[in-house]
């Protein structure tokens, strides 16, 4: 890696928040008649996080802050004088409640009143870039407090991954937010400032909004319900009087109804995305790859295979393990006789150095034995978390980089090397890295981890659809 200032800098302690409820995977294959084992052997999927109807995005970051405080304010310190040491609470998210006003500052009145302090002197922010805006909040942060070693900041990543009913995300859904402390003092990890960038405009996976014609909707709703041609001219009334004139409050601009929107049209927003799988699991590969170069390139011929754990961004959780073998192969196994030799003989028929249909070709590779075991070393602890919580969007990363840290057999007293390869579609993926402080206590975190497991309740498939019609 690049030589790292006299400042250490990175994630000193972290706050987790998880929704109340979950769903099991096998309870949603059943009610969607698809084989168990193609969601759970196939994709390492186990459980669906989802919210209660009194949780939203901005109760899941305010638990994760507060958490995120109980858990690395010391005794003899108050709430008040712990965020006195805050310069920024920046936020990642893909989850906005406003258009203009962000989801940040509805989380901060709740963490004031919940917590009765002044964060007036705080700056906050959101950003958004699909699932890495997280990391982008992150490398702000991290080069602030290089320049600023005695003051502190808070990186958020937090989202509500949501998808159509019967659609083929439907099984992907999760929620969740992961509250980061970043210091020069990194208990927990240090952060190098390297950073290898991929960005492309890409239109795999989006939010738009919309509109829908009011004469449209009338003429639909008319013909649905079959209304007479009375019936019919009166509706149209109400739309033409709607038309030009906005509604009559004290709130400039308040809208409490459709008819209310003095346009032709009405807007709107969804919470489920527009996407295209197979395009946007190209473009994940493609950017990650880059950026991954772009790294290499950055940082002194360093090669990856020094890593003890590769954190990818998981839409579900065996995506990083599909999208490693190939890095696998070109940085790790090409330089190594004794590799190569070893995968040749697993392969046997077919040619180590295969050029032909290379993507069916990387398949076989990853049925090896020798990926198998690269891969239940330096990626599987960190889909464990992954798998009984699903797709976190921005916070996916992060809790992927806890979940390995907790379950992951690395020695004790040691600095284990991480490599994070992070994604947002649209598109754009960062690669960077950190290093595990060896005296962090691990088995803290896991038992942190697996408290928040454990204290949900699961829901019947009846339950679940209630919940997602109401959300």
């Amino acid at each position: 890696m690049n030589e790292r200032t006299n400042t250490l800098v990175g994630i000193e302690d972290v706050g987790i928040s998880l929704p109340s409820s979950f769903l099991p995977i096998e309870t949603l294959a059943e009610a969607r008649d698809i084989p168990a084992q193609k969601l759970t052997k196939g994709l390492g999927l186990g459980q669906i996080a989802f919210c209660s109807d009194k949780e939203d995005i901005a109760s899941l970051i305010s638990d994760a802050l507060i958490d995120l405080v109980r858990s690395s304010e010391d005794e003899s310190s108050d709430h008040q004088s712990w965020f006195d040491q805050i310069d920024r609470i920046y936020l990642g998210t893909e989850s906005a409640i406003d258009g203009s006003k962000p989801t940040i500052s509805y989380a901060v009145d709740l963490v004031s009143k919940e917590l009765g302090v002044n964060l007036e002197r705080i700056d906050f922010v959101d950003m958004t870039f699909a699932c890495i805006g997280g990391v982008d909040a992150l490398q702000i942060c991290r080069d602030y407090v290089e320049l600023n070693p005695d003051r502190k900041c808070i990186v958020v990543a937090g989202d509500i991954a949501k998808y159509d009913l019967n659609s083929g995300g439907e099984y992907t859904q999760g929620a969740g937010a992961i509250a980061l402390l970043i210091s020069a003092s990194p208990k927990m990890v240090a952060l190098d400032s390297t950073y290898g960038v991929s960005a492309v405009h890409e239109f795999d996976f989006y939010k738009p909004v919309r509109r829908f014609s009011k004469k449209d909707f009338v003429k639909d709703l008319s013909e649905s319900l079959d209304l007479s041609e009375t019936q019919r001219s009166k509706l149209g009334e109400i739309v033409r009087s709607s038309l030009g004139s906005a509604a009559t409050s004290s709130v400039e601009g308040e809208i409490n109804s459709i008819w209310e929107i003095p346009s032709d049209y009405i807007p709107v927003l969804r919470k489920e995305p527009t996407y295209d799988g197979r395009y946007s699991n190209q473009c994940y590969e493609s950017r990650i790859h880059s950026a991954l170069q772009n790294f290499l390139a950055k940082s002194d011929g360093h090669s990856i295979e020094e890593f003890g754990a590769w954190l990818f961004h998981l839409p579900y959780s065996y995506q990083g393990r599909r999208t490693a073998v190939r890095y696998w192969y070109e940085e790790i196994v090409k330089r190594s006789d004794t590799l190569r030799q070893s995968l040749q003989d697993e392969l046997s028929e077919l040619d180590v150095d295969q050029k032909e249909n290379y993507s069916a070709w990387l398949k076989a590779v990853s049925k090896t034995k020798s990926y198998r075991a690269f891969v239940n070393q330096k990626i599987a602890p960190a889909e464990k978390m992954s798998s009984q919580i699903g797709n976190m969007y921005t916070a996916s990363i992060f809790m992927g980089m806890l979940s390995h840290i907790a379950y992951s057999e690395s020695p004790s007293k040691t600095e284990e090397q991480l490599l994070f390869l992070a994604y947002g579609s649209g598109s754009k993926a960062k690669v960077f890295s950190g290093a595990v402080n060896a005296d962090f206590d691990r088995s803290s975190l896991k038992g942190r981890l697996e408290n928040r497991l454990q204290n949900r309740r699961e829901l019947t498939f009846s339950e679940y659809e209630s919940l997602h019609a109401q959300s």
